[in-house]
């Protein structure tokens, strides 16, 4: 299983890590994690955090166009940082394309979250580590 989904700051933003070869099969699984934080959020909108850090290979892109999460009324924006290999963020803009989702892309975690912060000021403004999620520093 190379994937983790749990909450950066519950209720508010979702942080998935994925890593190794990525699976048509993970990808349905990782789906069904997020969309059951989602809907068990009170919020009315949840963004979600995304690290592509150590993927090596991504699933085929019909497998990434079957994401579910990404049409959930609840899901505000998503921000992928790390990997920068050229195939992977082309792979993931093709995806975007056919899904139309609110994405963006950052260098780092605490980039990521602090363009959250900008884009939604719902979000609580503590100061949350990328490393221990739901965690305070």
């Amino acid at each position: 299983m190379p994937y983790d989904v749990k909450w950066l700051i519950e209720d508010y933003v979702i942080l998935e890590r994925f890593w190794g070869v990525f699976t048509a099969d993970e990808v349905a699984a990782a789906d069904a994690c997020v969309i059951t934080l989602i809907e068990h959020s009170p919020q009315a909108t949840v963004h979600a955090i995304i690290d592509d850090t150590q993927i090596i290979q991504m699933p085929p892109i019909t497998a990434l166009g079957k994401i579910k999460s990404a049409q959930h009324p609840k899901l505000g924006w998503s921000i992928i940082f790390g990997n920068k290999r050229q195939g992977l963020h082309f792979v993931t803009l093709l995806a975007n394309n056919i899904l139309r989702f609110q994405l963006r892309f950052a260098p780092t975690c605490d980039s990521a979250l602090n363009k959250l912060y900008e884009l939604d000021p719902n979000i609580p403004q503590s100061q949350y580590s990328c490393d221990e999620p739901n965690a305070l520093i």
